[in-house]
């Protein structure tokens, strides 16, 4: 709890002084007990892009999501959601109503989602990892209703960017940022298309894993937060009236449906043809 009593999680203390540079940690909520896992020499970084939807944590519904999981937990006879599953979510469907149900879909996919994408990680499989960034943040906005306009469009525009794997908003939503994993050459071009294609003024930030305690979690690249999309509109001269941004991002929405379409045919094939490769090394 903070010092308004408004609930507050435990990723940003942890990262704080459980930091290593080059790793990613994964916590686990049940016993605060943090992993690492390696990001050493990966081909991507993670943009974070600020939407400029300044938000107070005090004064978004966030408390009222975590007032809505732990009654849903107590409905569904476990200590939290971290604890549930899917099958339970299914068998005691009936004591749940609609709003507690979604809130307990997300966290159950969530916890889900977290265990593959740190899997995939592992293997440095980049399209499985970026699939569940984009899984997360669907749910976050249909399931958990945390999401906005803005931070929905800035993963739009930034999925229709070539060299883009996923896009997700990042922390307790309402606002805030998202972060986005790019191929490293692809990068200046996603923060180039965002800053002239978002309808407000974003700012960006390049996630870099550093050490713990007084060493700040991201790196602050003085080119990329003094970009100024009106100076980028006079130089690339481009002029996009509110009218056209609408439509881009429309048209983005598509493409980023399309995409997400693409990535499970893709992978649902890779395991169709793993499988009947098995089959023929067992009839050999």
């Amino acid at each position: 709890m903070s010092g308004s009593d408004t609930p507050t999680g435990y990723a940003q203390p942890m990262a704080v002084f459980g930091g290593e540079p080059s790793y990613a940690l994964v916590i686990d909520c049940r016993t605060l007990i943090g992993s690492y896992l390696s990001l050493k020499d990966i081909p991507v970084v993670f943009l974070i892009t600020y939407s400029g939807n300044k938000r107070i944590v005090s004064e978004t519904p966030f408390r009222e999501r975590m007032l809505e999981c732990e009654k849903a937990a107590s409905l569904l006879g476990v200590k939290n959601l971290s604890y549930a599953t899917s099958e339970l979510l299914r068998v005691k469907r009936g004591v749940l109503n609609e709003t507690l149900h979604k809130r307990a879909v997300h966290v159950v996919g969530e916890t889900l989602r977290i265990h593959e994408a740190n899997l995939a990680m592992k293997e440095r499989d980049f399209v499985t990892f970026g699939l569940k960034m984009l899984q997360s943040h669907s749910s976050l906005r249909d399931n958990f209703e945390v999401s906005n306009e803005d931070l929905d469009n800035l993963v739009a525009i930034a999925m229709a960017c070539e060299g883009v794997y996923g896009s997700k908003l990042a922390g307790i939503g309402f606002g805030g940022c998202t972060i986005t994993m790019v191929k490293k050459e692809n990068l200046e071009n996603l923060i180039d298309t965002l800053s002239i294609n978002y309808s407000g003024e974003c700012s960006f930030l390049i996630a870099q894993p550093w050490g713990c305690s007084t060493e700040l979690t991201f790196e602050l690249n003085e080119y990329l937060c003094k970009i100024e999309k009106a100076n980028k509109h006079v130089q690339n001269e481009v002029a996009v009236t509110k009218k056209e941004r609408a439509l881009h991002c429309e048209k983005c929405n598509k493409i980023l449906k399309s995409k997400i379409r693409q990535v499970k045919d893709d992978l649902d094939k890779e395991k169709e043809e793993k499988k009947l490769q098995e089959q023929q090394q067992q009839k050999q």
